[in-house]
């Protein structure tokens, strides 16, 4: 007779291994739905899916090969070093089999250069529509300063130009995020024919060419500069431009604003209080100001000025700075007061700096 303990232990073995083979359900899906299960996670963690078995073992590349997603960004390179960084990029990149790319992001350190340039061309070659580029370390020197400096800074000027250049010459782009870089005059710039959105973060541009571009992307509706260095004058003006938002944060080299926008609808501007010109805006809706004092500012009738131009908007934002202005200015006998907003329906003051 079996002894009723043994009995007991080989029950609880028997479903402890049937619930082994039961538990998990999520393997058992189908490749369809696994697969857009992953589609929704990170390119990092769906590749760690594949030490869970067999059965997850190759879903993640057939994943990648026919992703229109490429993100290369910080989160992609953290933890490894910028030899595995460029290996991996190189491993997928042999992987990816779709015929387009819908976003191309990449986040890098300039000894990547040569690598990123075959990289950039890749995804151009694929209608890229989306790119956004970050350069992990500032190259805001004239001569772009790369460290640590493993080749002739020549070299690594001629490396950079060669990479930017691969970025311009993706005519599929609709969106165009850049960030921590340095656009110089040399740069082979002939336009973006369907750009839509253009952003520069941390930009050394110089004037000529920021209004190449702007000449030169026919379709552009959202620009945004932010703390763009070397660019003295923000000019957006171009032939038929179709322009209809405008974004300037902290562009401390700026010292005048010229704007000759008749699509545009919304203008926000973050900095120190400087000349601002502007013509043919009748569609500007919403306007916010946001400026602060530096010494030797332009006088304050200005900046009244400046104000009488937007009197027909229907949204505007005031700093607390344009109080003081307004103080100062009803005691000047020149003073073109009272200011008159005919269409305003929203009128916010910003009591500190944002």
């Amino acid at each position: 007779m079996e002894n009723p303990s043994s009995a007991l232990s080989r029950n609880q073995f028997q479903r402890k291994k049937a619930m082994k083979k039961t538990n998990d359900r999520i393997s058992q899906l189908p490749d369809a739905v696994l697969h857009y299960i992953l589609s929704l996670m990170p390119m990092k963690f769906i590749v760690r899916t594949s030490i869970l078995s067999r059965r997850w073992r190759n879903l993640w590349k057939d994943i990648w090969a026919y992703s229109t997603a490429l993100d290369f960004g910080a989160e992609f390179a953290t933890g490894q070093t910028p030899e595995e960084f460029v290996s991996t990029v190189n491993w997928y990149l042999q992987l990816h089999q779709a015929k387009e790319i819908e976003m191309f992001r990449l986040s890098l350190i300039p000894c990547n250069l040569s690598y990123a340039e075959k990289w950039v061309k890749f995804a151009g070659a694929k209608g890229t529509k989306e790119v956004d580029i970050h350069f992990c370390q500032n190259t805001y020197d004239d001569e772009i300063d790369f460290v640590p400096r493993k080749l002739p800074r020549k070299l690594l000027n001629s490396i950079f130009s060669k990479f930017i250049n691969s970025i311009f010459s993706c005519d599929s782009i609709t969106q165009l995020n850049l960030s921590c870089c340095y656009l110089h005059r040399r740069l082979n710039f002939k336009g973006y024919p369907y750009l839509k959105m253009l952003h520069l973060s941390m930009v050394r541009i110089t004037n000529g060419l920021f209004e190449s571009m702007l000449s030169n992307c026919p379709l552009l509706e959202e620009l945004i500069l932010r703390e763009c260095y070397c660019l003295t004058r923000v000019k957006v003006s171009a032939p038929n431009l179709a322009l209809k938002s405008l974004k300037v944060v902290d562009c401390w080299d700026a010292s005048e604003i010229e704007i000759f926008a008749p699509n545009l609808l919304s203008f926000h501007y973050y900095g120190s209080l400087i000349s601002m010109y502007f013509k043919n805006i009748s569609s500007l809706v919403d306007v916010l100001l946001n400026g602060m004092f530096w010494e030797g500012y332009v006088s304050e009738y200005d900046w009244i000025t400046i104000l009488h131009h937007l009197g027909h908007v229907k949204i505007l934002t005031l700093c607390y700075v344009s109080l003081e202005v307004f103080c100062i200015a009803e005691e000047s006998a020149s003073a073109n007061l009272p200011v008159t907003f005919h269409n305003l329906q929203e009128l916010q003051l910003l009591l500190e700096w944002v």
